[in-house]
């Protein structure tokens, strides 16, 4: 690819110069087709680029899977030592018991560690865990769906109030400029 770079900024023997000294820019009749050695070293080039680019953005996102994990086993340790002071595991209280939320919550643990895993192998057969972690997480998320339609608390909740706020809100922001 180096050889390539250098061929094309160099340009070939025949290239005129203006009257500046600066080379023009090369015309229909300077362009020759590659052989097939430059095709494959320039294929080669670019499937290394579109590995290490993949390699990157799959570490990154299990960086991010690993900070959800995070907040998840946090979020696990604050119901067990002080079940239902988490706002968010709160609107629960009365609907269903500690063991549950913890119980869902170490299954959101293992489909994401499951996740990271697949993003993290390199070979296409240990990428399996990838899809284990999606039909595992569309259940979870299914599951919890279907548990929080069936809520008294969801479904008694004033969802006026809570648009209320959400347009007073806006409005501030608009009025306000």
């Amino acid at each position: 690819m180096k050889r390539l770079a250098r061929k094309w900024k160099n340009g070939s023997d025949d290239d005129e110069e203006d009257d500046d000294g600066k080379s023009c820019l090369p015309t229909s009749s300077d362009f020759h087709p590659m052989d097939t050695e430059e095709q494959e070293e320039l294929v080669r080039s670019l499937e290394r680029s579109l590995a290490q680019q993949s390699r990157f953005w799959r570490r990154v996102f299990a960086g991010l899977h690993c900070c959800f994990v995070a907040f998840l086993i946090f979020s696990i340790h604050g119901q067990t030592t002080m079940p239902w002071e988490l706002r968010y595991h709160a609107y629960f209280m009365d609907e269903i018991e500690s063991w549950t939320v913890i119980a869902a919550e170490w299954a959101a643990v293992f489909v994401s560690f499951m996740a990271v895993a697949g993003l993290l192998r390199s070979s296409r057969s240990q990428r399996r865990w990838l899809w284990f972690s999606c039909c595992f997480g569309a259940l979870l998320a299914a599951a919890d769906i279907s548990m929080g339609c069936y809520l008294a608390s969801f479904r008694s909740l004033e969802w006026s109030r809570v648009f209320a706020l959400r347009r007073s809100s806006y409005e501030r922001i608009i009025g306000g400029s």
